[in-house]
């Protein structure tokens, strides 16, 4: 029944746009596991994409959705891939426990990957560096929602998701950067010789102190930049232009006509 109330590709964009930008929860989870394991309802593209992004964004929450419907043909899909990238991640961090008690419920061809994974990675210890008392907040912000496709320490993810740290876009015009969390970003894009064509969606939904929280805890910690806070008032006066354009993400070709 759900994948009937989003036959159309532009509202299965809508719903994946909407659950990547939501903090993990099961019952978003499901949904988004039911358009991805749905081959007639997902396509290559803007939509696997968005998909891929989603996925990620729920996390443990999407392996727990999948582990109830898995058989052994997921290991023929493109999605096994992005379930054993959440998988690897989940072994590293605090919701381990979870992962550990998930195994039996997974295919068999899936169970030995995982096992491995969690014998072979320790929970990881991020360290947290001192931060000004204004980036506290943003750091904060940062982690809610964009931890999970650009990593704590802003490394990204290889061959998915870009890096923030020696990216231009990050270090450069204020502007631009605001545009790209507020906008989104499509590819193909090019960051420290890496090239990358996956899709972030807009944080649009982020309130004007949010976005301008995420900018500059972003240029702190990623590009090494001690400046005065980005304002709230800046994100204002760029939502106007974006309004047109929701749910559409800029190409590095525009931002660049831009600056």
């Amino acid at each position: 029944s759900l994948i009937m109330l989003v036959e159309e590709p532009r509202e299965r964009l809508f719903a994946l746009t909407l659950a990547a930008q939501s903090v993990p929860n099961e019952p978003v989870a499901r949904i988004v596991w039911a358009l991805v394991s749905s081959e007639e309802a997902l396509e290559r593209g803007a939509l696997r994409e968005a998909a891929r992004l989603a996925m990620r964004r729920q996390g443990l929450m999407t392996l727990i959705a999948a582990a109830r419907t898995l058989d052994e043909r997921v290991l023929d899909t493109w999605y096994a891939e992005e379930l054993m990238a959440i998988a690897e991640r989940v072994a590293g961090g605090p919701q381990r426990p979870v992962l550990v008690d998930l195994v039996d419920q997974l295919p068999a061809g899936l169970r030995p990957p995982v096992e491995e994974m969690l014998a072979a990675t320790a929970i990881a210890e991020v360290a947290i560096p001192d931060l000004p008392e204004h980036l506290v907040a943003a750091r904060d912000y940062y982690r809610m929602s964009c931890l999970e496709c650009h990593q704590p320490d802003g490394t990204g993810v290889p061959g998915s998701f870009p890096p923030l740290v020696g990216a231009g876009r990050v270090h450069g015009d204020p502007d631009t950067l605001l545009r790209v969390i507020l906008g989104g970003l499509r590819g193909p894009v090019e960051i420290a010789g890496e090239h990358f064509d996956s899709i972030m969606p807009g944080a649009f939904h982020l309130e004007n102190d949010q976005i301008a929280a995420i900018a500059s805890y972003v240029r702190y910690a990623f590009a090494g930049l001690s400046e005065d806070p980005i304002s709230p008032d800046a994100v204002e006066a760029l939502r106007g232009e974006l309004e047109e354009r929701r749910w559409v993400p800029y190409t590095a070709e525009e931002l660049d006509e831009l600056e």
